[in-house]
């Protein structure tokens, strides 16, 4: 005879079992819409809220953890739904560890200004919020 809490973890095992068994396949030479199949997928896993360790927020972006522009690719494991904040941090390098799953995620002091992402993605982005942009 269990417990309530070995019911309630068998449960949500078999839950998400079903949702991996739904996984999308990557999507390769993408364009910027994210497909529905993979949205829905990404979005299920966090009930539509922001994926950052203890943040409650509704999702506002879906954030590419290996950078869209450098990668063209669409893929449920690296795209993760953020609150405004959250994305903003992502781009202004300051998740730590943000290749892995998020559970692992923290805020850095500092951004790694070396990294390809920074370099070629990151700074833009970061410039762009500020209201520096390349095209004024």
């Amino acid at each position: 005879q269990g417990n309530w809490n070995e019911l309630m973890q068998k449960l949500l095992q078999a839950y998400q079992a079903q949702v991996e068994a739904k996984k999308p396949i990557p999507q390769e030479n993408a364009k910027r819409y994210v497909p529905a199949k993979i949205k829905n997928y990404v979005l299920v896993k966090t009930n539509n809220t922001c994926a950052f360790p203890g943040c409650t927020k509704e999702y506002k972006y879906l954030h590419h953890t290996w950078r869209f522009s450098l990668t063209k690719t669409h893929d449920p494991d690296t795209l993760i739904p953020l609150c405004k904040s959250h994305e903003r941090l992502a781009h202004a390098g300051l998740i730590e560890n943000e290749n892995q799953s998020p559970e692992n995620w923290k805020i850095k002091l500092e951004a790694d200004k070396q990294e390809e992402k920074w370099q070629k993605v990151d700074k833009w982005v970061a410039q762009y919020y500020r209201g520096n942009r390349a095209d004024k």
